[in-house]
């Protein structure tokens, strides 16, 4: 088998695991390929495609806010070994962060990478629920700072430093630290940093700016003729007995997917608001490309010592 038959085959065992559809692209000296298997919309028959369609890309939002903590510090406004609470003490969000576990001890490097014990409101079941579940509103911007009220009464995971837990708590509080520094929107300094000088320019934080990318109804509404920009999959997830037990069954924001695998349910309805720069990130697969050559190139010019490799 060639590569590329190997890489479709990858793509089509995902289909075949139960995904709903899966998109990959990879770049080499070669050049770009791209490629993608099942449906952008189970019950419209869409097919997947990396040129049409877009993707809320999850955690993968965390390497913006990296990048932007990473520049600041570079520039003199943030000291990596400082507390995020040094820097959020008179902030303006209306939100006392001096009640979340280790805000006064762990630093920003430890935030960066979740070294912090700081909790992560993503197992909160009362978030949960909130976030991902019954209690979910369609259409509704969440305040940035709401995750972060779920975890004041929660106990420090371990002292910061001591041990490696992933939490979503650390970003949504680098996200408050970007804007208390810079008297910017998080969202913006992404865009202006990275998302302009890179021409991603099918990129944006969900539901916090103007996009591109054309949700599912607009592009319904429009003919097909007329769809210039990608247009956001469908998303899917799975509702299970124990999912549904922990986060329970939103009305507003899921539907049952009929006549496909057992427990699917579409969630297209709700939106990324909850998670802003601890995942909230919509972008193609072309841009995520880009975005990690950039990074991969940047690197290598630093090892480089700053000159041109020749």
């Amino acid at each position: 088998m060639n590569d590329v038959t190997v890489l479709r085959k990858a793509l089509t065992d995902g289909i075949c695991l139960g995904l709903p559809g899966v998109a990959m692209a990879i770049s080499t000296k070669a050049g770009l390929w791209s490629g993608a298997d099942g449906f952008a919309s189970l019950q419209e028959d869409i097919p997947l495609s990396t040129k049409k369609h877009a993707f809320c890309v999850g955690s993968i939002t965390q390497t913006f806010v990296s990048v932007v903590i990473l520049q600041l510090a570079e520039e003199g406004y943030l000291d990596l070994d400082q507390t995020a609470l040094e820097y959020l003490k008179e902030n303006n969000s209306n939100c006392d962060v001096s009640e979340i576990p280790n805000i006064d001890q762990a630093s920003l490097r430890q935030l960066l990478s979740h070294k912090s014990g700081i909790p992560n409101y993503r197992e909160v079941p009362k978030w949960i629920r909130k976030g991902r579940g019954a209690d979910m509103e369609r259409g509704s911007l969440r305040p940035k700072t709401e995750p972060l009220s779920f975890i004041k009464d929660k106990k420090a995971t371990f002292a910061p430093g001591q041990e490696f837990q992933e939490s979503a708590t650390n970003y949504t509080l680098l996200g408050l630290v970007i804007q208390s520094v810079t008297g910017n929107t998080a969202e913006d300094e992404i865009r202006n940093r990275i998302l302009i000088p890179l021409g991603l320019n099918h990129t944006h934080l969900d539901s916090f700016e103007d996009s591109n990318i054309l949700n599912p109804a607009a592009a319904q509404s429009s003919p097909s003729s007329k769809l210039s920009r990608p247009v956001l999959a469908n998303h899917y997830h799975y509702a299970t007995p124990s999912f549904l037990e922990t986060a329970g069954y939103s009305d507003a924001c899921f539907e049952k997917v009929p006549g496909r695998w057992p427990y699917m349910i579409e969630t297209t309805k709700a939106n990324f608001s909850a998670e802003w720069t601890a995942g909230g990130m919509v972008m193609t697969v072309k841009d995520m490309v880009m975005l990690g050559q950039a990074l991969r190139d940047a690197q290598q010019e630093q090892y480089n010592g700053g000159e041109e490799k020749q």
